[in-house]
């Protein structure tokens, strides 16, 4: 940038809401308290990507991912269910509603499987976003096998990026929640 520009611009920092202003802003648009509460601790705070979670269903997902993970409901059953899911995932096309349907349920199995890691470490459950979700994961498998799932599920969740078939990335994913 050349000096002159820079001679003329002021450095103005924006702090990111707490989550209790991210919890107003959610029950202003109509969410219930403990819905509200648990979207701005899954969406860190953030306003936008909390109202974008509750659109697509984010509760919905998250405890099917939980009884998925806890060996409560099978991964083919499961990603049946989450496929039939309403909520709103952007797309032009159906193939590109798809895609999105699966990258939230991907992320959201990436951050289940990262916060079960991070809890086992000593994290504080309440202060993850998939904190008290992912306990029982915690429990139950150990540090090294937590990390091998992150690391699965980040290259399933890339295989979305490449055009495979949305529907059998998603079951991938949840095949390999399941410990498959």
């Amino acid at each position: 940038m050349l000096a002159t520009i820079k001679s003329r611009c002021i450095r103005i920092r924006f702090e990111a809401p707490t989550r209790a202003q991210c919890e107003e802003v959610l029950a202003g648009h109509g969410l219930a308290p403990a819905q509200a509460n648990a979207l701005a601790r899954l969406a860190e705070g953030a306003p936008g990507i909390a109202l974008a979670l509750a659109r697509s269903g984010a509760s919905v997902i998250v405890a099917t991912l939980a009884r998925v993970a806890r060996g409560e409901r099978s991964a083919q059953a499961a990603a049946r269910d989450l496929w039939e899911l309403e909520g709103e995932f952007a797309g032009k096309t159906e193939a590109a509603r798809d895609r999105a349907r699966a990258r939230v349920v991907l992320e959201l199995a990436q951050r289940l499987v990262r916060d079960a890691r991070r809890t086992a470490l000593g994290g504080e459950p309440e202060a993850l976003g998939l904190g008290e979700e992912a306990q029982a994961l915690a429990a139950r498998l150990d540090q090294r096998e937590l990390g091998r799932r992150v690391l699965a599920l980040a290259t399933i969740r890339s295989d979305v990026e490449r055009n495979l078939g949305a529907a059998s990335v998603l079951e991938r994913g949840l095949l390999v929640l399941a410990g498959g």
